[in-house]
């Protein structure tokens, strides 16, 4: 099944909501873990550095640490998928990203060689202890650090049926970018130069790269890996137990079986693209967020949607498209801006475009548009009172023609990304930023006033009620 088929069987209509064929099994497990492998504990309070957001996105970044340590890894695996709080219950966490429904699909290892009192080896984030288990061992003099997103699909299909590898596909990519801005704080360029570093969208064969991370492809696949520094593929690795007893650590519940769409779909979309990794961006940011430590903004971020109808300042508005020129532009991905309140903007639907790297904005309908996008989000009002709304949308033909089967996963990789970078200006920026994947998809392309291109991701930003943290 191509891409571009599983968005369109999974969309959402006013008749009714696409529930999915067969999806079995119980309540799955949300913390992976092995608990016979040696285990390392990652320092809980190592010294943080002192950076921006605005430092890390411009490329002015205070390195925090010079070596290839332990306390590096810490700050590293904390700010990309560490558990920053829990809610009140005690049973839902907040992470460095969000994901759909707090489910968070998505599995972390790393290939780790040349840091200091940890043997080079695979690695799994053990996110429930902020600790590394490790996997297996590799015979190698070299330093190297390549980190692998995996999704557990299941996870999320428990909760949202088929359309749960949409939200897998955007969770990797809040993940895919959060990484690269964690490496930037925690000082993995002091080591590994940020000109030898590789982004891969998905792989040439998930059964190869399924073997080699020791994951059941039943329930496991892998989505996409940065490399800071590659392990060379002859390298000598020997797993530290039988490969049965890691496979088996795959399975999220008893009976797990996340039906034949959500199958289909992973199977249809593989495939391998590189991508360039975040280029610096080169415009000017606004001072608050050169004001704000990178460290706080990530750790407090949250999805906030208690607006209030206020306007923002053209000069806020503006970074966000300068700062998605670290993910775009991708052919077949379009971002519209849904703009209400937004001082020295008129109000209307604005069309992201680039000349070269350089964003612009392109006025295409004037009007108030908010109350109908929030009718299209399955009525959810509050997105109205948002000063201003993203929406992405892709042209899967287009993709595909680009990048081949991998064309649904680059697209829907990248619109993880720009959500990403999304939530934290609006962190920074002492603003709101709600993301939202349920939708009557072919009403939200209406309401940009297109009648083709398929909706991906809706982002609501603005002011909201200010709380005590």
């Amino acid at each position: 099944m191509k891409g571009s088929e599983y968005h369109e069987i999974t969309a959402y209509q006013r008749s009714g909501l696409a529930s999915g064929g067969r999806i079995r099994g119980g309540t799955p497990s949300f913390f992976k873990t092995y608990p016979t492998l040696p285990f390392y504990q990652l320092p809980k309070t190592p010294e943080l550095p002192s950076c921006s957001l605005g430092d890390v996105l411009t490329g002015a970044t205070t390195l925090a640490s010079n070596e290839l340590n332990l306390s590096l890894l810490s700050i590293f695996f904390a700010l990309t998928y560490g558990i920053t709080a829990t809610d009140r219950t005690g049973i839902y966490s907040f992470r460095a990203v969000p994901s759909a429904g707090a489910l968070y699909p998505c599995e972390v290892y790393a290939w780790l060689g040349g840091f200091r009192d940890l043997p080079h080896g695979l690695y799994h984030y053990n996110v429930a202890r902020h600790g590394l288990e490790q996997i297996a061992t590799v015979d190698s003099n070299d330093a190297f650090f390549e980190a692998w997103i995996t999704a557990i699909p299941y996870r999320s299909a428990w909760k949202y049926r088929d359309r749960a590898f949409r939200y897998v596909l955007l969770d990797s990519g809040h993940i895919f970018e959060q990484a690269l801005v964690s490496a930037k704080v925690s000082g993995i360029t002091n080591k590994f130069k940020e000109a030898n570093w590789t982004g891969t969208y998905g792989c040439r064969s998930e059964t190869a790269i399924c073997q080699r991370l020791a994951v059941d492809p039943h329930h496991e696949r892998p989505v996409a890996c940065v490399a800071f520094a590659p392990l060379s593929e002859t390298a000598k690795i020997d797993y530290l137990t039988d490969k049965k007893e890691l496979l088996s650590a795959s399975a999220p519940a008893n009976g797990a079986d996340y039906g034949p769409v959500i199958l289909n779909a992973i199977n249809g979309t593989v495939g391998e693209v590189t991508i360039p990794i975040a280029p610096d961006i080169s415009e000017k940011l606004p001072s608050l967020l050169f004001q704000n430590n990178a460290v706080q903004v990530i750790l407090n971020r949250r999805s906030r949607r208690n607006f209030i109808k206020g306007s923002i300042s053209a000069d806020y508005f503006e970074s966000y498209p300068k700062a998605f020129s670290r993910a775009l532009p991708i052919k077949g991905l379009t971002v519209y801006f849904v703009v209400e309140r937004v001082d020295n903007y008129d109000e209307g639907v604005y069309e992201l475009w680039f000349d070269g790297t350089r964003p612009n904005l392109k006025l295409t309908g004037k009007g108030m548009f908010m109350s109908q996008l929030a009718d299209a989000c399955l009525h959810q009002m509050w997105v109205s009172h948002a000063s201003f709304a993203i929406v992405v949308l892709l042209n899967t033909e287009e993709l595909e023609k680009t990048y081949g089967n991998a064309g649904y996963r680059v697209g829907m990789l990248c619109v993880g990304r720009i959500g990403q970078l999304c939530y934290l200006l609006s962190e920074a920026l002492g603003l709101g930023c709600c993301g939202v994947g349920a939708f009557y998809d072919y009403e939200v392309t209406r309401v940009i006033g297109l009648h083709s291109g398929m909706s991906a991701y809706v982002l609501a930003v603005g002011p909201v009620k200010k709380q005590v943290r």
